[in-house]
């Protein structure tokens, strides 16, 4: 059948992960390859929350071992 993708603001994304909407931004910004950039506003997946949620919650650059 067709499968509809549902997709998310970063306002929702922010919501979901427990951060702000910037630091979201902020995180796609840096990422590139996460999301879809629509005009000015962002549209995000399942899979783009899944990932920002992995890079979000990283507050240095040092990986855990």
């Amino acid at each position: 059948g067709h499968m509809s993708t549902q997709t998310y603001t970063t306002q929702e994304a922010a919501k979901r992960l427990h951060v702000t909407d910037s630091r979201i931004r902020q995180v796609l910004l840096e990422s590139r390859g996460i999301g879809r950039k629509h005009g000015l506003a962002w549209i995000l997946t399942d899979d783009d929350i899944h990932r920002l949620g992995l890079l979000v919650g990283k507050k240095s650059k040092t990986p855990l071992a």
